[in-house]
């Protein structure tokens, strides 16, 4: 059995392509066949806009629920990644946040890069079907480990992020709200 699968830019592809013959051998329906493809256009831009407004939503500042971290995602490409902003130094006054290092990681090259600025987490990417990122990396400094991640919102707005150890259910959420 063959799957028709059709994106919403091969189907437009397709619809002005139809639309260029119809003007150019048909004069008669040029009217007819604008008008309706300026329908069909108009009629499925809402979905095209929503699912991309949908996936930037993670886009910005969040501040961990425990109140001792903030992470910026942005996003490159199509990939989504986060930084650390902020981090609360309350642990050890004598290494204020400023000037703290990068210094549980494994590779001993990387050992002296800021905390601040540090990208902590890299590509995920939007999956509609499950309206979630996945196939990221987070960066857990404290030990020097990245494991694999997934993030979503829930509806309330809250971030979650899910850092696991190649299967989901070894792993750990943390939960971000927007600042």
């Amino acid at each position: 059995m063959h799957k028709f699968s059709l994106t919403f830019d091969t189907f437009i592809d397709r619809l002005i392509h139809s639309a260029t013959l119809s003007i150019f051998s048909r004069s008669h329906y040029a009217s007819f066949t604008l008008r309706f493809l300026t329908i069909i256009v108009l009629a499925l831009m809402p979905y095209v806009v929503t699912a991309q407004s949908y996936q930037e939503k993670i886009l910005g500042k969040w501040k961990s629920n425990d109140n001792n971290l903030i992470v910026e995602v942005y996003k490159m490409g199509k990939e989504f990644r986060g930084k650390i902003v902020w981090f609360s130094d309350n642990d050890d006054k004598s290494q204020p946040m400023l000037v703290r290092l990068d210094s549980k990681n494994p590779d001993i090259h990387l050992r002296n890069r800021k905390l601040i600025g540090l990208e902590v987490m890299k590509g995920l990417y939007f999956n509609e079907k499950y309206n979630e990122w996945q196939n990221g990396l987070i960066y857990d400094a404290s030990k020097g480990k990245n494991w694999n991640a997934k993030a979503w919102l829930t509806q309330e707005g809250i971030l979650n992020v899910r850092g696991f150890w190649h299967v989901e259910w070894l792993g750990q959420n943390i939960s971000f709200r927007r600042i």
